[in-house]
């Protein structure tokens, strides 16, 4: 189970719990256009994205076991949270499963990952969304919390959650978690 300020989020099926830490969709935004205030963009090498936060996010790396049941072999979490908002960028990698899965089977990862992380929370709406030709999914969710909306993807045997929540559904479904959403970005 991750933390996120006021909002827990179950680590999905096979994914080993995340210690507490205080695309881009089919049509993504032009960032650009965007004013960022004190927004910033922050590297992770080891993850192999980028993430504009507003305001400098914490990095917590692990070294994954590469147990039989969980299979995982590494897991980055970003973090910003403040009193209305909080912004994750979550990875973890499945070596078990090889590059080059079929579209089937890459649904059902989602899926498993989608109920593994929602669990007995509400699903306000789901959509099936893509990032570089990576398959993926965006839900929105109500939880006893607050709301969360989030976008997985499915790149190379590795899984990522982009989640931004907040204790009130206008809060969390606003512009600036959108932003936060459109600016993820794989890098080489």
């Amino acid at each position: 189970m991750a933390a996120l300020g006021f909002l827990a989020i179950a680590s999905p099926p096979g994914v080993t719990a995340t210690p507490p830490l205080s695309t881009a969709a089919n049509a993504q935004t032009d960032l650009a256009q965007m004013p960022m205030g004190d927004w910033e963009t922050f590297v992770s090498e080891a993850g192999r994205f980028s993430a504009t936060f507003p305001g400098t996010p914490t990095e917590n790396i692990q070294e994954g076991n590469v147990a039989a049941d969980a299979g995982a072999s590494g897991e980055i979490m970003l973090e910003n949270v403040d009193e209305n908002s909080g912004y994750v960028v979550f990875y973890q990698d499945f070596p078990m499963v090889p590059d080059g899965v079929p579209d089937e089977q890459i649904q059902t990862i989602l899926e498993a990952s989608r109920d593994g992380f929602v669990q007995d929370n509400e699903v306000l709406s789901e959509r099936d969304i893509e990032l570089e030709g990576y398959m993926g999914k965006e839900i929105e969710v109500r939880m006893p919390e607050g709301y969360m909306k989030a976008r997985m993807y499915w790149v190379d045997s590795r899984l990522y959650f982009v989640v931004g929540g907040a204790p009130t559904k206008g809060d969390a479904i606003a512009q600036e978690t959108d932003r936060f959403l459109d600016s993820f970005m794989l890098i080489n």
